[in-house]
């Protein structure tokens, strides 16, 4: 298979991309970018190597990674929910369904659009071309390993063992829930790994590199732009790297509402400049009386450097973009872990040999994030809707990851014949025992988070120190304050850097980094005013 061949792109989820074309734009944006650096340079406007060279290099490296990225991506999301996958082919199979069908269906509880689309061309594949051209063309262009190996398993058996087809897939169900128990494990451990190795390169390292760099400019001066280079190279460029492993390794629970997160983003967007234009432009244009009560008070509002104001105003806005998230994310994270437990307790009334919706109204609802849910779901029973109704109207109120498409499954199950008791058995069994796995994974993955805080909070404070133990205005003051700026900036960037990851790395969402956004920024900004 050539390495970026018609196959590949395929594999990668790009169909619709040509080979020759996209080495054409490849070539294209090489030769635009380094037309402009080449301009760059003749003009003077840019002179240092190191940034004609990102210019150059950067913008065609992306392009040739983003295909074998999406092959990775789309990989890794089809193996990331392979037991609700599972089990849905395994119930629909053993009630006679065909597997175009059946892939039809697992396609129905996909979250992923690009899932989405995967499982419906492997089920068009197979209703077209019939089920064992179908089976072969999707063993060819799967991009995962593990449904290679299942799409073999099902060629092998559709020819030999039709009839068993049920019982390995039931096999294939039962190690893909222990895989998924390990895998959550070790994704958990190598998220850990990652954010130790950031933590230590986003905060000791490029403190290292300043202490050095200002020991270098108290001897010999300051150097063109020495310090937006350093800037760049210890803080921002390892940035986009590590927030690429954070979205694939960090468990992501539930799902915040659009809106949410269009509000959020645009009130920390429109506060920031607000308050930025005002710290900026307002003190010119108060009356004198008002500025002399200004400078009275403890922050010097009237003086404030560049980086201190948007310091102030990227703490005040992730503060608003906080407020809009809080109880959302409090509300649906307590949700997250409550619904196994609402599953378990509704399957153990169907055991009693109740109907679904009697089982629903008899129920004690003993969790008080799903009090409001719960009630809803017992009015529905009392209004004796069938029980595929009550499941789609669970399925569409939850934004939770895994009790979405486990409602779905059940939906999907039921639809298709299954057996009710066996469906919830199944799916509740899983639930309490992924539930069990987060709580202990979670306590490990939040110590390592007030570690990479403390680590933050540890250096940004060490700056103040260097400062003023240095005694710098004193030893050097011609460069006291192109050093401190430069400090007052390597502190802004790794405020920006670590608070927009550290929400991502806690729930899966750069959304909840407003939090810890805001901790930085008025920390940062506290450490610039003693600078």
């Amino acid at each position: 298979m050539p390495l970026l061949g018609e196959e590949f792109f395929i594999k990668a989820g790009m169909p619709d991309q040509d080979p020759k074309e996209f080495i054409l734009r490849l070539c294209a944006v090489g030769g635009v970018m380094m037309s402009i650096a080449a301009v760059l340079y003749r003009t003077g406007s840019l002179r240092d190597p190191v940034r004609l060279g990102f210019i150059v290099i950067f913008p065609s490296l992306l392009m040739v990674f983003t295909p074998f990225l999406s092959y990775l991506n789309l990989a890794s999301k089809l193996e990331k929910d392979l037991w609700a996958y599972l089990a849905t082919l395994w119930m629909l199979q053993r009630v006679g369904k065909s597997l175009g069908s059946s892939f039809k269906a697992i396609s129905n509880i996909a979250e992923d659009v690009d899932v989405k689309k995967y499982f419906q061309t492997a089920s068009a594949r197979m209703i077209a071309a019939g089920t064992i051209e179908g089976l072969d063309a999707n063993l060819k262009l799967c991009p995962s390993k593990v449904w290679r190996r299942i799409y073999a398993r099902l060629h092998d058996y559709y020819f030999t063992r039709g009839e068993a087809i049920d019982e390995m897939l039931k096999m294939e169900l039962e190690e893909s829930v222990e895989k998924t128990m390990m895998d959550i494990r070790s994704s958990m451990e190598r998220l850990m790994m990652v954010l130790i190795i950031y933590t230590l390169s986003s905060t000791a390292f490029p403190f290292v590199i300043m202490l050095m760099f200002t020991f270098q400019s108290l001897v010999s001066g300051f150097g063109g732009g020495g310090m937006s280079n350093l800037v760049l190279m210890t803080s921002v460029l390892p940035a986009p790297f590590f927030i690429i492993l954070f979205k694939i390794l960090a468990p992501r629970y539930f799902y915040f509402k659009k809106r949410t997160i269009i509000m959020a983003w645009l009130s920390f967007f429109i506060t920031f400049a607000l308050v930025f234009a005002v710290l900026t432009l307002l003190p010119h244009k108060l009356p004198p009386n008002i500025r002399v009560k200004l400078l009275n008070l403890p922050i010097p509002i009237l003086s404030l450097n560049i980086w201190q104001r948007l310091s102030l105003s990227t703490a005040i806005g992730s503060f608003i973009g906080f407020i809009q998230t809080f109880k959302e994310e409090r509300k649906l994270r307590s949700e997250t872990f409550d619904f196994p437990l609402f599953l378990q307790d509704l399957f153990s009334e169907l055991r009693g040999g109740r109907s679904f919706s009697d089982a629903i109204s008899s129920m004690k609802i003993t969790y008080r994030s799903l009090r409001d849910f719960a009630k809803k779901v017992k009015a529905w029973a009392a209004l004796k809707l069938p029980y595929t109704e009550i499941l789609k109207r669970m399925a569409e109120r939850q934004k939770l990851s895994v009790s979405r498409m486990s409602t779905l499954l059940i939906m999907t199950a039921l639809e298709a014949g299954a057996d009710l008791k066996e469906a919830f058995s199944s799916i509740s069994e899983f639930a309490v025992r992924l539930r069990e796995l987060w709580i202990e994974t979670e306590g490990e993955k939040m110590g390592n988070y007030f570690t990479a805080m403390f680590s933050f909070m540890l250096v940004i404070g060490s700056y103040a120190l260097l400062v003023n133990i240095l005694n710098i205005p004193l030893i050097a003051p011609h460069e006291a304050e192109t050093i401190k700026e430069g400090i007052m900036m390597q502190a802004l960037v790794q405020t920006l850097v670590m608070g927009g990851t550290l929400g991502l790395v806690r729930t899966g969402h750069f959304t909840s980094s407003f939090r810890e956004l805001f901790i930085f920024s008025l920390l940062a900004f506290v450490v610039m005013l003693m600078i």
